[in-house]
């Protein structure tokens, strides 16, 4: 058990300050060891990195470097910087991360870069769990793994190795990102599916989500969270809650056209909401918990959805059909995993749309209006 502090804390003038070279090996076999790489020094790891027991931690706010495998057999690997933000770059040719037990944290502060802008494959083999922002190098592809089938069992069961988590804490902003990723002739991919969940705090209300998977999201990863009601008939493919026989309709799409929500309903098929589409959903807690007793306060849960990511750029189609103080407002979904600019998204289409937009805030159960049109 011991500290190790590699360099100063002022930049390094020397290259790396912390080398393991490549006809080494790093192996933890037990106790705890804390390596401090600080602000402006470098950690370079040219070989394995293995855990077999024991805790391996690096605290430093300085950038890591793997250039080839980690392998996490057992104890814990932690990169949790104690101030400051971190990058954790793993690069290398063709390496991957994987592990038959063991636990992996990476903290907030500690983003994640794939790839060194040269042709590469970084393969996951285990679970990579980000609540900081992931980017993709140039000429990089990530592989990461797909269910056994689309079949609603198939996806229920699938752990995705690429995970894009949320913190459980209430009020917390800390979320796992994709940012841009490289396109054209030095384009990066991702290749296999990714988790991406919602934290939803402890407040009955509605909420709105755009849930960012390519291929649209099914209702029931909606169902295998939370309960939701409303008309069903045949099979109910979508696995609505059916023990509220009072329940209301409690999933739903806007539609422009009559300016009015439009209940999904479950019948003999899954219905599949496409990428871009708003949803609105009555949020009364984890699944089982007040059903039907209005009286009952919401507990805290976190949706999981499941799929391939959205990469890329996206077309969203808007209505401008409808007639009346809602005409033209349309809801749309957040398609990527990562925040977004409004700004920025005004200013790509300012010959289409307004720079208005309201975005609700299931909290304080209010809409939070973003407009420079100057007209209120």
């Amino acid at each position: 058990t011991g500290d190790l502090i590699v360099g100063d804390a002022s930049s390094s003038v020397d290259g790396d300050d912390f080398l393991v070279d490549t006809l080494s090996q790093l192996r933890m076999d037990g106790g705890i060891l804390d390596i401090d790489i600080p602000s402006g020094n470098t950690a370079m790891f040219k070989s394995d990195l293995v855990t077999k027991s024991g805790t391996l931690k690096f605290s430093g706010a300085g950038e890591h470097h793997f250039r080839k495998n980690i392998n996490t057999v057992g104890g814990t690997l932690s990169f949790d910087p104690t101030s400051g933000n971190n990058t954790l770059y793993l690069e290398g040719t063709n390496t991957n991360l994987s592990g038959t037990g063991g636990t992996l944290y990476i903290d907030s502060n500690m983003n994640v870069v794939i790839g060194n802008g040269s042709t590469s494959t970084y393969t996951l083999n285990r679970t990579l769990p980000i609540i900081s922002n992931l980017s993709l190098a140039a000429n990089t592809t990530l592989v990461s793994n797909s269910p056994t089938s689309s079949s609603v069992t198939d996806l229920r069961s699938w752990t995705p190795y690429l995970q894009l988590k949320t913190r459980d804490v209430p009020n917390s902003s800390v979320q796992g990102q994709l940012l841009e990723v490289p396109t054209g002739a030095n384009g990066a991919s991702i290749t296999g599916g990714a988790l991406f969940e919602i934290y939803n705090n402890k407040q009955r209300a509605y909420r709105a989500f755009g849930i960012p998977l390519k291929n649209g999201t099914i209702i029931p990863q909606f169902t295998d969270d939370i309960d939701v009601t409303g008309t069903v008939t045949g099979t109910n493919a979508n696995l609505f809650t059916t023990t509220c026989s009072w329940c209301t309709h409690s999933l739903f799409s806007w539609d422009e056209a009559n300016s009015q929500w439009s209940p999904y309903a479950s019948g003999s098929t899954i219905t599949n909401i496409p990428v871009g589409t708003g949803i609105l959903t009555f949020f009364r807690g984890a699944r089982g918990n007040g059903l039907g007793d209005t009286t009952k306060v919401a507990n805290e849960q976190v949706l999981d959805f499941k799929g391939d990511l959205q990469v890329g750029s996206k077309t969203v189609t808007l209505s401008n059909s409808a007639s009346g103080s809602l005409g033209g407002y349309n809801l749309i979904g957040n398609p990527f995993p990562c925040t977004i600019d409004l700004r920025e998204v005004f200013e790509s289409n300012n010959n289409n749309i307004l720079s208005r937009f309201y975005i609700y805030d299931a909290i304080a159960r209010r809409y939070n209006e973003w407009d420079s049109t100057g007209g209120g």
